[in-house]
């Protein structure tokens, strides 16, 4: 058995020296690797125009200063013997123009033996940017469109050389309301390139059924990473819309009922749209619009008062009119004035409103007649309130007109002037006849003394004492001579 423990260890040591023999070749030979060379150039972002002077820093592992040289009049440069990259670490290169603009190149490669071409562009530091446009509105009909200008000038004031590059993208509530166009080129999204420090470009092509209302254009210098943006605003030409009007039961129209949109999902149910343009309320004459939505079928619900009802429609292109009938119809509501003795009033003056959730709206006003009564007829079911007015005090009374109520008779009671007002009987004094005590509460009884008592009560002392005590005996019987 120990001889074949001996031989594992052996086994073991031999091939630790292999590995590190190995570890210590390859090391030899990779620094034993010719080196490389780096040719390179460094111009205006036009490619062609080459710039003297720059400094031009060579990074190796962890972005270190490997090397640094200066370009010459034509502004190329040079780097030779140097060290070929691994899989593990490679170069950049960082080149300055004074205080006019730099680049960073991505990271390459240097080959053993080898020379690596790099063309660098160097972009200015970005002083000024402007994007501007001749107004804020578009009008969505398909072929207007807005004429915009991007201009960029350097650290020294002057506009940016040739080829510096703007990127221009779009943000809306719905993907891509319309496209940018310069020149040959036009899209949803585009790059350009600036020519004399400017960029010309217009945007359009909004179509007149878009579900936008607006979009932000905006404008990115893609070497500095600076960005502008401009909001604008679309004037709908054409929109889908949904109009009607809500009528009651005897085909007269329902003022200021309630109505929301609804839209099918495809697949179960409908579900509230609050996308569109348009109210909850009919107006005054009862009737309604939505506006700008997408096509599909759609549901209109109003109600007025308890009464509730629907109508759909399916909406492809255009303007759809949608009525809808609530279950309503009219009936009366009368009574009379009396004050608090039965006494009829006459010429009370007696206001009916309806009411609108937490809004009273006034309806019409009458006099009580000489018998008291008064009457409001033709009223649409729903809810009112109707008050009294007579001699300075006011009453008013809630009341529902429905299909199950279609005529409703209440009394108003007015305080009549020459009644004695009820004196308040005084609190009674303490005496004799009349003397009260608070009561006290009773004395409680010691429940009995019981073992039962006596365990529930002190049960979990005498658990812990006669742990204690057994804790002691174990430790005595330990330190017992034996």
């Amino acid at each position: 058995m120990k001889i074949c423990l001996r031989s594992f260890y052996f086994i073991i040591v031999i091939i630790i020296i292999i590995l590190c023999a190995l570890q210590s070749v390859t090391g030899v030979a990779q620094a034993d690797a010719p080196p490389g060379m780096i040719l390179g150039r460094a111009t205006m972002p036009d490619e062609s125009t080459g710039i003297a002077g720059c400094e031009v820093q060579l990074l190796s592992h962890g972005d270190i200063v490997y090397a640094r040289t200066t370009t010459d009049s034509e502004g190329n440069f040079i780097f030779t013997n140097v060290e070929p990259s691994t899989d593990t670490w490679h170069y950049r290169l960082i080149i300055k123009d004074r205080n006019w603009g730099q680049s960073v190149t991505q990271l390459f490669d240097v080959v053993s033996n080898s020379t690596t071409i790099v063309a660098v562009r160097v972009y200015p530091y970005i002083h000024s940017f402007s994007f501007v446009s001749e107004r804020q509105e578009l009008r969505a009909d398909g072929s207007s469109v807005l004429n915009m200008t991007v201009a960029l000038f350097d650290v020294n004031g002057k506009p940016v050389p040739d080829g510096v590059h703007v990127a221009f993208t779009q943000d809306s509530d719905y993907p891509n309301p319309g496209r940018f166009f310069a020149g040959e080129a036009n899209g949803t999204g585009l790059t350009l390139a600036t020519k004399g420090g400017r960029i010309v470009l217009t945007y359009g092509a909004v179509s007149g059924d878009t579900l936008s209302r607006g979009v932000r254009l905006n404008a990115e210098c893609v070497e500095s990473g600076d960005t502008r943006a401009i909001d604008i605003t679309f004037d709908l030409a054409s929109p889908n819309v949904i109009e009607g009007t809500v009528y009651d039961a005897t085909g007269r129209t329902v003022p200021f009922a309630s109505v929301a949109l609804y839209r099918w999902d495809g697949v179960s149910k409908y579900v509230v749209y609050n996308r569109s343009d348009g109210s909850g309320k009919c107006d005054a004459n009862g009737t309604y619009r939505f506006s700008v939505m997408p096509a599909g079928t759609y549901r209109v619900t109003a109600n007025d008062s308890t009464f509730v009802n629907s109508s759909t429609v399916t909406v492809a292109r255009g303007k759809y009119t949608l009525d809808v009938v609530l279950p309503m119809d009219r009936g009366t509501i009368h009574g009379w004035v009396k004050d608090n003795k039965g006494n009829l009033v006459e010429a009370a003056q007696v206001t009916l409103f309806r009411s609108y959730g937490t809004t009273l709206s006034k309806m019409a006003v009458n006099l009580s007649a000489p018998d008291g009564s008064f009457i409001f007829n033709d009223v649409w079911y729903g809810h009112y309130d109707v008050q009294a007015v007579y001699a300075g005090q006011t009453v008013d009374v809630s009341v529902i007109l429905d299909e199950s109520r279609t005529s409703v008779t209440l009394p108003l009671l007015i305080d009549a002037s020459d009644v004695t007002p009820t004196p308040v009987p005084a609190k009674p004094t303490p005496g004799p006849g009349n003397a009260s005590a608070t009561p006290r509460p009773p004395t409680p009884t010691p429940p009995p003394v019981t073992p039962g008592y006596l365990i529930s009560t002190y049960g979990v002392a005498l658990g812990a004492m006669a742990l204690v005590c057994a804790v002691v005996l174990l430790i005595v019987l330990r330190l017992r001579p034996k």
